[in-house]
């Protein structure tokens, strides 16, 4: 299920690229497990074009942490604010 959904996901941005296998990995699987669907990660992508593999992790963890502790879901948005505590630049 996970490889086709990756599959899918690289023909809707229309690349496979790695950063969104990153994206996928850090954000859906354990110890992190959070519920982000394909268009979340292709928004991702292009907010954080500049995201390394270590960025992303540390980023995915602190929003996992924060989703927890507020009882919200991962948006697009507790993504933006979280980054600003780890440094990240935006675009759009």
């Amino acid at each position: 299920m996970a490889i086709w959904l990756f599959g899918y996901l690289a023909h809707l941005i229309g690349f496979a690229n790695t950063v969104v296998s990153i994206w996928w990995i850090a954000n859906a699987n354990p110890p992190y497990g959070l519920a982000i669907d394909a268009d979340l990660i292709a928004q991702l992508v292009e907010v954080f074009p500049e995201a390394t593999g270590r960025d992303i992790k540390g980023l995915s963890k602190l929003v996992a942490k924060y989703c927890q502790h507020k009882n919200t879901l991962p948006t697009l948005e507790v993504f933006k604010r979280c980054s600003v505590f780890r440094g990240m630049e935006l675009v759009g």
